[in-house]
């Protein structure tokens, strides 16, 4: 079996999401429905744009297929897959309805979400970016300029950059090749034909270098919390509140908590149940910025609790504008 087949065959069971870049006759097809056929036969496959003689393909390979509209995306039960080709442009409203999906439905109703598209250039995909776990890219030469425009989302050295770049020409071309960027680890991986597995793609020895020459801890972690502040203003990019949201932002990271900047999350546990629950710091600071009457959610409260008390963190009450936090 084809090594990234296999790998994504692993993904399906101990993940949650992940982004396919891909151009026709590059073996799109072939790895979507190597994993329908071996998708647990109890879960429901959802399709959103898929042509109709696929579906009937994907129907062939496992009984509970369905397709179902943006709209409807939220009331996908428990445990599902979902499927979204040719994910080229999405509206506003659709956008809201992805990323409230990928924020909440895939944590907490273990909905595993597969999205393909050809290119994120100038469009509202791009911003979601973030909430996956795993970048896929064929090997087709015309997906370098994504690849590029992809990775440097993620604010990488320019000297790593151009080196996976550099890799991904040398092995441009081949059917049967793939390369997998890990948005947690910021680790890229190439799989070849030839039954070798994925293979790491190691950091040049000159990026390598670039900070543990400087000898200096302190300069590490200040380039670890800018790439973290870049990555939140990406993220709230085109809110009205976005510096507000950045600053406040800025003030937790001092703090020192443990976020995870995937997604922008915290995590706590639910009494004596010891199930985590994860919280969206993005939501919980608009909701700090939002001047209407609105009761805030319980959540809000207890991650506000949790910054003010067990972490000592200070606003500035000049930017609280919930009077509910005052």
């Amino acid at each position: 079996m084809n090594p990234c087949i296999d790998f994504c065959l692993t993904l399906l069971y101990y993940t949650i999401d992940f982004y396919y870049f891909f151009r026709s006759g590059s073996g799109k097809s072939t790895l979507l429905k190597k994993l329908v056929s071996t998708a647990p036969k109890k879960s429901g496959l959802f399709l959103i744009n898929t042509r109709g003689d696929e579906v009937e393909e994907y129907k062939q390979l496992h009984l509970k297929t369905n397709t179902v509209k943006f709209p409807l995306l939220n009331k996908v039960p428990p445990n599902s897959l979902i499927f979204i080709e040719d994910l080229i442009h999405i509206n506003t409203k659709n956008e809201q309805i992805l990323r409230q999906s990928l924020n909440y439905d895939c944590h907490h109703k273990n909905i595993k979400v597969f999205c393909v598209t050809h290119t994120i250039h100038k469009n509202k995909i791009f911003s979601t970016l973030p909430l996956f776990h795993y970048i896929i890219f064929t090997s087709s030469p015309s997906n370098l300029p994504v690849l590029r425009y992809t990775l440097d989302f993620f604010k990488l050295e320019k000297l790593l950059l151009k080196d996976w770049c550099n890799a991904f020409v040398k092995n441009s071309g081949d059917l049967g090749t793939y390369f997998c960027f890990d948005c947690s680890s910021m680790k890229f991986y190439i799989s070849t034909n030839n039954g070798v597995h994925w293979n790491l793609l190691k950091d040049s020895e000159s990026n390598a270098s670039s900070i543990t020459n400087k000898g200096d801890k302190m300069t590490e972690n200040e380039n670890i919390r800018e790439t973290a502040i870049k990555r939140f203003e990406k993220f709230v990019e085109g809110h009205p509140n976005r510096s507000y949201a950045r600053a406040l932002f800025s003030v937790i990271l001092q703090s020192k908590a443990i976020i995870d900047t995937l997604d922008f999350t915290i995590s706590f546990k639910i009494n004596s149940s010891g199930k985590i629950k994860k919280i969206s710091l993005v939501d919980y600071l608009f909701c700090l910025l939002d001047e209407s009457d609105e009761k805030p959610p319980v959540d809000f409260k207890v991650v506000h609790h949790y910054f003010l008390i067990k972490k000592n963190v200070v606003y500035p009450m000049s930017f609280i504008k919930n009077k509910w936090f005052k």
